[in-house]
């Protein structure tokens, strides 16, 4: 079963669940896929990770061919060409790597070269294969080191996804071929609104989901209620518990205590019991 795990904010829990999720399986893939900020590496530290640079085309001007005509500056919409006066201009970190401006240019004077955006890291931690992807710093391509790490993985049966937090492209990208969506949010206002948000964003991609509720105090709340009114599925409620924030603050596997185990092999357990109704 392939789970992606999201949250419409930072700061749920979304990483503490996804990795949790992932240990008490047998034979899973953990794949951190918030590459601007991937953090799941502090709770699954991999030993001598394989690096992969991941590369992207970009224009490469060969000037004695260009005659300044700017048809492909005014071909981009994204502003990643200006015409400097005797030569053409090109911001990598704006580039959407289409390949048109080298379509659209009448003399051949534009090629593509590789520009690295990013890697991949991939090893183990215990049982578990991790896989993290990283952004370069000032990149925006997010997306294809995203689509990369599933394109290795997609023969796995078994993937826990952590997602970026909230409804961003790369979040979309992250969802797409996942069987079920793990929905992490918190008993707060925020919480509450940003769940609305991502609940929306699935809706609209037909996605089957379920909530967790974490740092959950047990009384009645705003979520509960949202989900009551509109039928949303809670897979289970994870207390707010100064042991569970400590082991989650340095960075240890909750799961190993059979306590916290339990808590997740039955959200797992009704992970499995949602997608079976969904299938029916």
């Amino acid at each position: 079963m392939k789970i992606a795990v999201l949250s419409g904010k930072g700061g749920t829990g979304k990483t503490f669940v996804s990795v949790n999720l992932a240990y008490i399986q047998e034979q899973v893939t953990y794949i951190d896929c918030d590459v601007e900020v991937p953090n799941g590496h502090l709770y699954l530290p991999m030993k001598e990770p394989a690096v992969q640079p991941v590369y992207l085309p970009v224009p490469s001007i060969e000037d004695s061919l260009c005659t300044g005509c700017r048809t492909c500056i005014d071909f981009c919409s994204f502003h990643a060409l200006c015409w400097t006066g005797s030569r053409i201009l090109h911001f990598e970190q704006n580039c959407h790597n289409c390949g048109g401006c080298s379509i659209v240019c009448p003399t051949k004077a534009i090629s593509e070269k590789p520009y690295s955006i990013g890697n991949i890291c991939t090893g183990s931690f215990e049982h578990v294969g991790v896989m993290s992807g990283s952004l370069n710093p000032g990149q925006m391509q997010g997306c294809a080191i995203i689509r990369k790490m599933i394109a290795q993985t997609r023969d796995l049966k078994n993937l826990v996804l952590d997602c970026p937090p909230g409804d961003s492209c790369h979040v979309v990208q992250s969802i797409l071929e996942a069987d079920l969506c793990i929905l992490v949010t918190e008993p707060t206002s925020f919480g509450a609104s940003d769940m609305r948000i991502c609940i929306d964003l699935l809706k609209l991609y037909n996605k089957p989901f379920g909530i967790i509720i974490n740092k959950s105090l047990d009384t009645r709340n705003q979520i509960k209620t949202f989900c009551r009114r509109h039928n949303v599925k809670i897979l289970a409620e994870i207390p707010l518990q100064p042991e569970l924030a400590s082991l989650n603050a340095s960075g240890q596997i909750a799961a190993k205590n059979p306590e916290y185990r339990r808590v997740f092999e039955r959200i797992f357990k009704n992970a499995q019991a949602l997608i079976h109704q969904q299938n029916q």
